[in-house]
């Protein structure tokens, strides 16, 4: 996630809407940093699941698009206020009523919508966590645009190491250009997470297809997979 843009030196009030994966990982680093952290979230079983597993933080089961909820957790004291829902539309409603809590800064998360047209609104930094994931994998294919050798080039360990993206570089010869991925008949425990073809990002869908030139990343927990061929059964 991008920086919140916290002051430094200082214990800063940070409020989170929604308690989900990315909610608790930030939290847990916000925590690490020396931040205070509220969170919000609306399902009780979660709420106790992040009281237990985030025990400095404070945890209230709430509906974070109650505002008077918001009122009475202090809104307009915090120095932060991430919106981390589900929906995008509930993430732009109130980040848009924090804003003008004048909170120091109010981060929004998009899921579907797009960044450009939630910021055209007037929120302040939008997140987009596919964009992200985009910024990510390109980052890493850049960098290893000069670097020698063919085959496989692993790009990042994720997910504790049980798994990693993988780039390939699709030869003029490959028996598998031109075929759509709904005929292709891929190893399990693999995506093809996108294709980078002419400066353009693809994510594909069954009626896409790799190209000659075409780079792929790839990402599988399979442990053999060494050159493009070996994504196909």
């Amino acid at each position: 996630m991008k920086s919140l843009g916290l002051y430094r030196n200082r214990t800063n009030r940070v409020m989170i809407a929604g308690g989900g994966k990315v909610g608790f990982y930030l939290a847990r680093q916000l925590l690490d940093s020396g931040h205070t952290v509220k969170i919000l979230e609306k399902e009780e079983e979660r709420a106790l699941e992040l009281s237990e597993a985030l025990p400095q933080a404070e945890i209230l089961c709430g509906d974070a698009t109650d505002r008077e909820l918001l009122e009475e957790q202090g809104l307009a004291m915090q120095d932060a206020f991430v919106a981390l829902m589900g929906r995008d539309e509930e993430n732009a409603i109130i980040s848009m009523y924090a804003a003008a809590q004048k909170v120091g800064k109010v981060v929004t998360k998009a899921n579907r919508m797009s960044t450009d047209v939630l910021s055209s609104i007037g929120l302040e930094s939008v997140i987009s966590a596919k964009e992200l994931a985009t910024d990510r994998i390109l980052s890493y294919v850049r960098a290893l645009h000069n670097s020698e050798g063919t085959g496989v080039r692993t790009l990042y360990r994720i997910v504790d190491g049980r798994a990693e993206a993988l780039e390939f570089v699709v030869p003029e010869d490959f028996a598998y250009n031109g075929v759509t991925f709904r005929d292709l008949k891929l190893k399990k425990n693999l995506i093809i997470a996108c294709i980078i073809r002419h400066n353009k990002l693809i994510f594909p869908r069954g009626n896409d297809c790799m190209e000659a030139g075409d780079t792929v990343v790839v990402v599988t927990s399979a442990e053999n997979l060494r050159t493009l061929a070996d994504i196909v059964e």
